[in-house]
């Protein structure tokens, strides 16, 4: 559902993406937790602390600064009923429903081969979906491969990072060096950016509990399945019917 009405407009494409990441890393983190609800208010409680926290230091900085909020272009944009009859349009055609088909596709066998074998931790396949696979099919998968190796890299990194033998305070530390990392990485090296994120998902799943061997072997294996579930899909697609390149910002890469 996220995924189809995220083509109404590209701020809802954006919000949608994230929060399909975001439902697939918390269903992950549910499933180690007796309170899943618990889990849930905890989220929604650091969501609302961030935001609570950036609005608090950028005021700060400007006033620091002694500047005034950066004044937001003005643009044209579309109507609420441009956009709504746009999307309609779009959902007219194979290409509006693409992106939703293939993510649908990919978490599905996701789900199958986690209900199959509930001992491996293959509740990753399903974030790794999640975070490969965009709104637009990759011919060459150049993208793909990046945040595949990426977050191979960050398992083996998290391997390095877990051992038991390390002191406790160093899990809580990395995620603050990681999360702070991210978005400075994002639009220098992607490859970089996702072998970062990986860690930092995977210490937010175990709570910064060592994660042992087994686990991180079954996400790296997870890792792998994941990607070339979506290498697969957009293959598929683009040999059945090449999508023409986007004509509105709705469809557009979510991020």
């Amino acid at each position: 559902m996220a995924a189809l009405v995220g083509g109404y407009s590209r701020p809802l494409a954006l919000g949608t993406g994230r929060g399909i990441v975001f439902l697939a890393i918390l269903l992950g983190i549910g499933d180690l937790s007796r309170d899943p609800a618990r889990v849930l208010a905890l989220m929604a409680a650091g969501a609302l602390w961030t935001a609570c926290l950036a609005l608090a230091f950028g005021s700060l900085f400007r006033a620091l600064a002694g500047r005034p909020a950066a004044a937001t272009p003005a643009t044209p944009t579309a109507s609420a009923l441009q956009k709504f009859r746009r999307w309609r349009r779009m959902l007219r055609q194979p290409e509006g429903w693409q992106y939703t088909l293939r993510l649908t596709g990919c978490l599905a066998v996701a789900a199958l081969l986690r209900t199959t074998w509930p001992d491996h931790h293959f509740g990753w396949i399903a974030v790794t979906v999640a975070i490969l696979c965009q709104r637009q099919p990759e011919a060459l998968p150049l993208r793909v491969t990046q945040r595949a190796v990426g977050a191979a890299l960050g398992v083996g990194l998290a391997g390095l990072v877990a051992l038991p033998t390390l002191p406790g305070w160093l899990p809580a530390g990395l995620i603050a060096l990681l999360g702070g990392l991210g978005p400075w990485l994002r639009g220098r090296n992607y490859l970089a950016y996702t072998a970062s994120m990986t860690p930092l998902i995977i210490l937010l799943f175990s709570g910064g509990r060592p994660a042992g061997t087994g686990p991180l072997v079954d996400r790296l294996l997870a890792t792998a399945i994941g990607a070339a579930l979506v290498v697969g899909a957009n293959a598929l697609l683009l040999r059945a019917a090449p999508v023409p390149p986007p004509n509105n910002l709705a469809s557009r890469r979510q991020g």
